[in-house]
């Protein structure tokens, strides 16, 4: 699906694959690999594999373990179109899909990568004035 300003949404009734698509996005912005990732989770990569390609949902236990790993409040990881807000929050213009994001990002160097991950963490965690 094209992210466009037109279909582009906060709230993901439409998409139930959104749980999975955030955990890859997620994984990939903090450069983890799905075997670290699910080591991290005490699974196999063949069952992370599963919760990140939407064959099966992770549990609640699982979701409050990734929240924590990725310092991101559960509501997002489980409700919000992340790919969305992310392309928002650097406000980065025209068409675009969670797979060319990821495309592109794996083409930046280290340090750039570090600069979108504070980015990131600036958008889910707003200093307070």
């Amino acid at each position: 699906m094209q992210i466009t300003q037109e279909n582009a949404s906060h709230c993901t009734e439409s998409d139930p694959f959104i749980v999975g698509k955030n955990l890859k996005l997620m994984r990939c912005v903090f450069e983890v690999s799905q075997k670290e990732t699910a080591d991290i989770l005490h699974m196999s990569r063949t069952a992370y594999t599963a919760l990140e390609s939407g064959r099966r949902l992770p549990d609640f236990s699982t979701m409050c373990a990734l929240s924590e790993f990725y310092q991101i409040p559960l509501g997002y990881l489980l409700n919000r179109n992340l790919s969305y807000e992310f392309f928002q929050f650097l406000q980065y213009g025209g068409d675009l899909t969670a797979d060319s994001f990821l495309y592109n990002y794996n083409l930046l160097s280290h340090s750039a990568k570090l600069q979108i991950a504070h980015k990131i963490t600036e958008l889910f965690h707003p200093e307070q004035p």
